[in-house]
């Protein structure tokens, strides 16, 4: 999954096929044919987040709260997931046109 990060607004968007853009409009950013490349505008940054890791940390976070054990200090830390900044990437484009 690609979320777009706008520094002034600091809104964070999940990409479509459509154009995403912040809640202010300065970053803008959309998700190509392919749905594993993306363009931007060039503003802000684009985030990735490795989808399955994501899956396992809220599923680790739902089995801590059912049984009532915040699991902070455990390592590793089932509450933590994998995710990047993804500006400068070669499966970023720039496109100042969005």
């Amino acid at each position: 999954m690609k979320l777009l990060l706008c520094e002034e607004c600091n809104d964070v968007r999940k990409l479509d096929y459509e154009v995403t853009s912040c809640k202010c409009g300065r970053v803008k950013a959309r998700y190509l044919r392919d749905g594993w490349h993306a363009e931007h505008n060039g503003l802000g940054f684009l985030l990735g987040m490795n989808n399955s890791s994501l899956g396992g940390a809220i599923h680790g976070f739902r089995q801590a709260a059912e049984v009532g054990n915040d699991m902070v200090n455990q390592e590793p830390s089932p509450f933590v997931f994998d995710a990047w900044v993804m500006t400068g990437n070669p499966r970023v484009a720039i496109n100042p046109d969005l």
